[in-house]
């Protein structure tokens, strides 16, 4: 899955979250597992090798939950988020990458490698994915008519506002009520 897929369903999760910096934190997480993907800067074969391995297994997950949510103001919340955030990360791959990119779920404790045969799995670049990226960004267009905010509060709140006032004008929808929090 595309990591701007991933990163939408990472921010529509940490919605429940009153507070900004732990809708970032929830929403950071959605890149944290593909890290290993930098290894292609290096080399083919160490991408090969190592993405989807390092940061997409259990334990990977749960210590990064646990220690994001040391940053955060709803600890057990933000961990707890961290955790299906993360979880829906390796269940986006393991759909939504294409055949040959499973998961190795419990490593280090057991080598089994995990992947969905098709019809439960398709290509990056497929209908599948489009459809679901479209329908979140359905999603993320109702937040800011909504809630008065969008994905991009994780970049700069101006900018927000700026979309979500677009967002309301072009959809004449400013008498919409909202639950700005």
């Amino acid at each position: 899955m595309l990591p701007t897929t991933h990163a939408i369903i990472s921010w529509s999760i940490s919605q429940p979250l009153q507070n900004r910096k732990d809708r970032i934190i929830i929403t950071a997480t959605s890149i944290i597992p593909d890290l290993d993907g930098l290894g292609v800067l290096f080399s083919i074969d160490f991408y090969s090798k190592y993405h989807h391995t390092i940061g997409h297994n259990l334990l990977f997950i749960t210590l990064t939950s646990l220690v994001l949510s040391l940053f955060s103001k709803e600890r057990k919340r933000v961990f707890l988020l961290s955790l299906i955030s993360l979880h829906a990360h390796l269940l986006g791959d393991l759909l939504g990458s294409g055949t040959g990119w499973g998961i190795k779920y419990f490593l280090p404790f057991n080598e089994y490698y995990l992947e969905f045969a098709p019809p439960f799995h398709w290509e990056l670049d497929s209908w599948q994915n489009l459809v679901i990226t479209a329908l979140l960004i359905i999603y993320v267009l109702r937040q800011g008519v909504k809630k008065e905010r969008t994905i991009m509060e994780i970049f700069s709140l101006r900018l927000d506002q700026k979309i979500v006032q677009a967002i309301k004008k072009r959809l004449k929808c400013s008498a919409y009520p909202t639950m700005k929090g």
